[in-house]
């Protein structure tokens, strides 16, 4: 009887024991099922849960605001996937105007499309509320940083070429360093060489011998030329606005689709997206922050523009030089 009954009770402490078991590794699968579902759903709304690289709000993204599962955190997976630079593109004169209001932190709002006593008394005739970067070309103006073509136009709408750039961009160092201001030099002054497609009576040289002894632009290739009719692309505008106002370049992971570690500019592109300057191409769901998306046409030749810096004005007779 004894015998029995402790048998009895071994049985049901092993029927017990395999129960316990069971149960426990049930839980630890319904755990680990549970741990998975969650990533893998992070991981579809691009909220990078392990290893985050990245914290914050998605910046620099307009009014974009999703379905509100964006608003914490976003993987740099996510964000390169949804973004590009077009590094490569065109630069049209609007976008660069904004690029360095941004930059300068220029009041755009003290314009009021509505009252045009509040714009600039030597606003360019071919610019008003409707335009693309309207604001900014007027604080441009107002800054004394543009004086677009002599015709009294600023043209947006076409494309910007070095030699421009290298005027705007010696014209936004001055309004950022009016103490130390850039000067107008010349080949063998300013201990640059004289460029064979830049000669000393061309009606940029001076600015663009500052820029380039400034380090702020340089020649291509490897500083054989300086190619001033050529379009000043999107990677060297970035280099050009993160060496103009003195920004760190980038060394952490991706933010753009198109622009990778080991491309040229990487370092640049990326830190004027982080100051700010850019929101990048396309915003998710294909919303555009360019204005012209694909590659913007050239309406003409831009060799005669003329820009200045408050009271050094170019001449605008070709050949001679501002005073």
């Amino acid at each position: 009887m004894k015998k029995n009954q402790a048998q009895s009770i071994l049985e049901y402490t092993i029927i017990i024991g395999v129960i316990a078991a069971a149960f426990f590794l049930m839980q630890k699968y319904l755990q680990r099922s549970v741990q998975l579902s969650i990533k893998v759903a992070a991981d579809g709304l691009g909220v990078q849960r392990e290893g985050m690289r990245e914290r914050g709000t998605f910046q620099g993204v307009g009014n974009y605001r999703g379905s509100g599962f964006l608003t914490e955190t976003m993987s740099t997976k996510e964000v390169s996937s949804l973004r590009t630079y077009e590094p490569s593109g065109s630069t049209d004169r609007g976008h660069m105007a904004v690029f360095l209001a941004r930059g300068l932190g220029l009041d755009t709002h003290q314009y009021d499309p509505n009252d045009q006593s509040t714009w600039p008394v030597n606003r360019p005739a071919d610019i008003d509320p409707n335009d693309f970067g309207w604001q900014e070309i007027f604080a441009l103006y107002d800054a004394g940083v543009a004086n677009g073509y002599p015709d009294g136009l600023y043209h947006n709408e076409l494309n910007m070429t070095r030699d421009q750039a290298a005027v705007l961009l010696f014209n936004a160092y001055n309004y950022q360093h009016p103490d130390a201001p850039l000067e107008q030099c010349y080949p063998p002054e300013c201990g640059q060489q004289l460029y064979d497609d830049v000669p000393q009576d061309y009606w940029a040289a001076g600015y663009i011998y500052a820029i380039l002894n400034s380090g702020i632009m340089v020649g291509v290739p490897m500083g054989q030329e300086f190619r001033p009719t050529e379009e000043f692309t999107r990677d060297q505008v970035a280099v050009g606005l993160m060496r103009a106002f003195s920004l760190e370049p980038y060394e952490g992971p991706p933010i753009f689709a198109d622009v990778q570690p080991d491309y040229w500019a990487y370092g640049a592109i990326n830190a004027i997206y982080k100051a700010g300057l850019t929101q990048g191409a396309v915003q998710p769901e294909g919303r555009q922050t360019r204005r012209i998306n694909e590659t913007t046409k050239t309406y003409g030749s831009s060799q005669n523009v003329w820009y200045g810096y408050k009271s050094a004005l170019p001449s605008e007779k070709p050949g001679e030089q501002g005073k």
